[in-house]
């Protein structure tokens, strides 16, 4: 993974994650030159109900994919890649999902 060189160093040796609306999130991706990193979490709706600030305690399941290179593709390529990552992150969330259940959990919400 690489950036630009005109980007600041500090930048350049720093870990983050970046949380973008969805329309800018694979363009802003493919603009950096960055992976795509799919994650999926399950069993939300129990701990953080719709409409509230507070998260209760309770069990979630968290599966991060591997990352999605984007090695050569353009901002035309924005679109397949976007459907491409949702389909590895419903895969990954059904695995979520179906681990919960493992643990005895309903994930609650529709597979």
């Amino acid at each position: 993974m690489r950036l630009p060189e005109s980007v600041d160093t500090p930048l350049r040796t720093a870990f983050c994650i970046l949380v973008l609306p969805p329309g800018m999130a694979f363009a802003t991706a493919i603009g950096f030159g960055l992976p795509v990193l799919p994650v999926a979490i399950a069993g939300t709706r129990s701990i953080w109900p719709k409409g509230k600030l507070r998260v209760r305690r309770g069990t979630v399941a968290i599966e991060v994919g591997e990352p999605i290179p984007i090695d050569g593709l353009t901002i035309d390529d924005r679109i397949p890649l976007r459907d491409r990552t949702h389909a590895v992150v419903a895969k990954l969330r059904a695995r979520a999902r179906q681990r919960l259940r493992d643990w005895g959990h309903d994930p609650g919400g529709v597979d």
